[in-house]
């Protein structure tokens, strides 16, 4: 009997739980491949974009009402007005990101990884830990508002994050995605040697693509609820998702008509 073609509704759902569907992916190319890996890592995508989106948002009110606990401050004739009479810290004391310290130098950067440092009359600033960092006159942004917002575009937090970001976690995770799917593949195609059948690595790969949707939800999903614990999700969900992924291959495996 020819199989079914799926629409990408019917793919991601029956995902879920279609033993028919997954056979059906397996015999036949109609698992929509690359194109179905791609539009379900759009969707998997969102929440962790969102995710990005909401961390940055707080960080810049942070940085803000930190800004704003320092007032008056302002910059007038190249020179850091402000009525301060120990260093203030962002976030902390113990782990600083911007410090205002009138009496500082380039030698406090030492002190610190990546930090921004405004001095009476300069900013130094590195943004990638142990190297020489940056140094710039205060005259040059002439106005609070201006070192503010260039501190946010170093700092990530910029315009310009925003505009990348989203096509950037997309790309990423789409490359992941193909170079996961192939992996599983591969293993399988390896593991499956001491099974009592065989399918081709091309067989293998369409039921990754499909078998991976189910599992990459769930992390999404769990990145959104407990965005602190990102590695363990990551470690826990790849281990889920091969033996999911192994799960479908012995379940679509039992069809006698899709063996190689």
């Amino acid at each position: 009997m020819k199989s079914s073609t799926y629409n990408f509704i019917q793919l991601f759902f029956l995902s879920f739980y279609s033993k028919k569907m997954y056979r059906d992916v397996a015999a036949e190319r109609n698992g929509m491949g690359i194109l179905f890996l791609f539009i379900t890592t759009i969707i998997i995508s969102i929440p962790v974009i969102f995710l990005v989106y909401s961390q940055d948002v707080k960080r810049e009110r942070e940085v803000d009402a930190f800004f704003s606990s320092a007032e008056p401050l302002d910059i007038k004739n190249g020179k850091l007005i402000v009525d301060v009479s120990k260093p203030l810290y962002f976030p902390s004391v113990e782990n600083p990101s911007i410090v205002i310290d009138l009496n500082g130098d380039a030698s406090n950067l030492e002190k610190y990884g990546k930090i921004f440092l405004i001095t009476k009359d300069k900013l130094f600033y590195r943004t990638i830990k142990n190297t020489p960092g940056h140094n710039l006159n205060l005259s040059t942004f002439q106005s609070k508002s201006k070192l503010v917002e260039y501190i946010k575009e170093i700092y990530g937090l910029g315009i310009l994050k925003k505009i990348i970001s989203p096509p950037f976690v997309i790309g990423f995770d789409f490359t992941f995605r193909i170079l996961w799917v192939l992996f599983c593949g591969a293993i399988a195609l390896f593991v499956q040697r001491f099974w009592d059948y065989k399918m081709t690595f091309k067989q293998l790969v369409r039921l990754a693509v499909i078998a991976g949707t189910p599992p990459s939800l769930l992390i999404a999903i769990l990145y959104l609820a407990m965005p602190a614990e990102q590695m363990p999700i990551f470690l826990i969900g790849s281990i889920l998702t091969l033996l999911f992924y192994f799960g479908i291959v012995r379940w679509a495996g039992a069809n006698k008509k899709i063996h190689a």
